[in-house]
């Protein structure tokens, strides 16, 4: 029979109490930590053993400030990203307020593994939406909140108020201020305030708060600093606030950490008493991501490992008044995670994409609650309307969330009409998921090609005797049918639709999404292969079999392309695993013979067009992984486009005639992710040289006419 439930041996145990740490062994047993010894007896057995040699064990990280309320406007699910961070508790702030709070607990916090309390919104709502919570004064009704509190004592540990210029309106922002003042005094509760934008400014919103109310966001390089950057010095008010007891919370997020404000602060000797992520769906995207990251952060600025875990365990538990969390004590709770702090070259964003270097990164191994390991699971999907929006500062932040889905916000300047760029238009999750698909596929749907291989849906046969693709196009202008597959379609085409993509004519009554999608994949080195729109028939009408049918190749040079006049001159592509750079030409010799409408008995004849292969692309495109491009009206049909054949990209921008950054027409998207290289040679954010790797595309297009007649036998499917 086993001693224990679990022993975790040889670790490296973290202290946050003492700020220490010693090598040492530590037994779990019914949700409670057992045994903590140099080293415990080899007779010592246990259902589960854990070596932790080189690892170090910790409490189980509290999160003081996340939004969990899983299916409102910024909710995570807890349990999963609780399984790879070592975050053990999780505060929300402010997810639910008073009309939602009963279901946030029904579903969210008592179904959790992980331990989930919450600070309730002074705003009836909570935030169900984006921002404006507390716009109408109607929704901040002191009495029912209180109710819910008297309800909730065990969850409920504090109120949450968001004071910025999006979240109230103006005038309100104070009265917004006194009734969470209010309320927090009737239930003896602390508030915590978030600050960004002014109005309200600090200096107005600091006399109501008391000893344990948190300023979070208190390194935000908005408006509502607590720090003078021009002087590198610290605000008299923020120095009041210290002396008045009120916690500092760093509530990283997504557009509230800021690495200059963070380090005047720590110049001064306040540095955050708190560190926390403000988890929610777009700050998981970056350039907060999860917990160790916001911990490397500080590791890499000069704090010890010790005293970053204690502001991330000990404190915030000290906070909320639950001193039985955040330590590692025989007879305690059995919250435990194990890191390993990896040595190497990493680098690190702030909201505004400033960048610092360090060489530690803490990787969460193992996460424990109530003495049970976390199991690994996969995420839930990003809510529909969260696409990482075309953003290279925070401060962009309000107006993107106002309308995430215009997509005229993302239209590339500069180019002929129209070019559009979305950046993280899927996430990593949904990449990865897409390239286990595409690379399931059967080997007979895939072509070799000497620049590429690739399958096309729904719309093709194929001869593995050649190196071409035989692309079946009926005489009267029309394809051969098949289904697109689910995992081509779902979520995706649902984003087309909330952006307001259009691949059809407007006069169609039946929903105007792809109908056909090819999926390329080239090879680091590749370029794109030559597809002028008409292309040369590789023989005559096959009038034995099926009068209907012309095969045509589709050469394997590099030559820029267009697409074929089958489809809607709406074009989005999807680039997945690595980035690309896109070249356009004009046309420099009409076609031979503009396409007419052809009819089922006689086929229009096949004009060509010569492509620029001796002259420069008139300008480029960047294509980021996970981005979505979209090419239409006149750039669509008066312009040919292609890859070039190269292993990598030189975005340095060092005035030399002829470089890439001088024709990049989007360099938006890839500045702050170490892309240009300015006067003097030295990297913004990283190398200026950008290697490809495999590359894989969804380019999804609608077809003008679609056959249903049964016909695939004729060709041999």
């Amino acid at each position: 029979m086993s001693t224990y439930d679990l022993i975790i041996r040889n670790g490296l145990l973290v202290d946050p109490v003492t700020k220490s740490t010693r090598r040492a062994d530590l037994a779990i047993a019914s949700g409670k930590i057992a045994a903590i010894a140099d080293s415990l007896p080899s007779t010592a057995t246990a259902i589960q053993t854990i070596n932790a040699a080189n690892l170090y064990v910790t409490p189980g990280l509290v999160d003081l400030h996340t939004h969990c309320f899983w299916g409102t406007f910024w909710g995570v699910e807890p349990d999963p990203i609780a399984a790879t961070t070592g975050v053990t508790t999780w505060i929300d702030a402010g997810s639910a307020g008073a009309y939602n709070f009963s279901g946030f607990r029904r579903f969210i916090i008592d179904p959790s593994q992980s331990r989930v309390f919450a600070f309730l919104h002074i705003s009836g709502i909570g935030l169900t939406g984006p921002t404006y919570e507390s716009h109408h004064l109607g929704l901040l009704n002191v009495d029912h909140s209180f109710a819910i509190i008297e309800a909730n004592r065990d969850i409920i540990l504090g109120i949450k108020i968001r004071l910025d210029s999006a979240a109230v309106a103006e005038g309100t922002g104070m009265e917004a201020l006194r009734r969470a003042r209010e309320l927090a005094d009737r239930s003896n509760l602390p508030i915590m305030v978030h600050i960004g934008k002014a109005p309200p400014s600090i200096a107005d919103i600091a006399p109501l708060l008391r000893r344990g109310d948190i300023i979070t966001h208190c390194c935000t390089g908005h408006s509502n600093r607590l720090v003078d950057l021009e002087r590198g010095t610290l605000l008299d008010v923020a120095r009041e606030l210290r002396e008045k007891g009120v916690v500092f919370d760093l509530g990283h997020g997504w557009g509230s950490f800021s690495y200059p404000s963070a380090e005047v602060m720590l110049m001064a000797g306040v540095p955050p008493d708190v560190i926390s992520t403000d988890v929610h769906q777009l700050s998981v995207q970056g350039p907060m991501y999860d917990m160790p990251t916001t911990l490397s952060k500080y590791i890499n600025m000069g704090m010890g490992l010790e005293e970053v875990i204690a502001r991330a365990t000990v404190v915030p538990a000290g906070v909320i008044g639950r001193p039985d969390l955040g330590r590692l004590e025989v007879g305690g709770v059995a919250d435990v995670a194990v890191f390993e702090l990896q040595s190497g070259e990493f680098e690190f964003k702030d909201a505004d994409l400033v960048e610092r270097k360090g060489d530690k990164m803490l990787v969460n191994i193992v996460t424990i609650v109530d003495g049970k390991v976390l199991q690994r699971v996969p995420q839930q999907q990003l809510m529909p309307w969260i696409v990482k929006t075309k953003r290279t500062r925070a401060s962009d932040f309000s107006a993107t969330m106002t309308n995430p889905f215009n997509l005229e916000d993302y239209r590339i300047q500069g180019v002929p009409s129209a070019a559009y760029y979305i950046p993280d238009f899927i996430s990593k999750e949904e990449e990865k998921l897409l390239l286990t698909k595409v690379y399931n596929a059967p080997k007979p749907k895939w072509v070799a090609l000497k620049s590429r291989r690739y399958v096309i849906r729904p719309i093709s046969v194929l001869d593995s005797t050649k190196e071409f693709h035989v692309l079946i196009e009926l005489c009267n202008g029309a394809m051969l049918p098949e289904p697109l597959p689910d995992w081509l379609t779902a979520t995706i085409f649902e984003r087309f639709k909330q952006f307001g993509l259009v691949f059809g004519d407007s006069g169609e009554a039946k929903d105007q999404v792809p109908n056909h999608v090819l999926v390329n994949e080239y090879l680091a080195g590749q370029g794109i292969l030559s597809q002028p729109r008409w292309c040369e028939p590789l023989c005559e009408p096959r009038k034995d079999s099926c009068p209907s049918i012309t095969a045509y190749s589709l050469s394997s040079s590099t030559q820029p392309h267009e697409d074929g006049p089958f489809y809607y001159p709406t074009v989005a592509t999807i680039s997945l695993a690595s980035h690309t750079v896109l070249d356009f030409y004009t046309h420099t010799i009409i076609p031979i013979n503009e396409p007419s409408q052809p009819t089922s008995e006689q086929p229009s004849e096949p004009s060509s067009v010569t492509p620029p292969a001796s002259r420069p692309p008139g300008f480029s495109l960047y294509l980021g992984p996970r981005s979505l491009f979209v090419q239409c009206g006149d750039l669509y049909k008066h312009h040919l486009h292609g890859i070039s054949a190269a292993e990598e990209e030189d975005f340095r921008d060092d005035g030399v005639p002829g470089r890439l950054w001088d024709r990049l027409k989007n360099r938006d998207a890839i500045i702050g992710l170490g892309g240009a290289v300015q006067e003097g040679g030295e990297a913004a954010g990283g190398e200026y040289v950008w290697k490809r790797d495999v590359r894989v595309s969804l380019t999804y297009r609608r077809v003008k006419r679609i056959v249903k007649a049964k016909v695939f036998g004729a060709v041999g499917r």
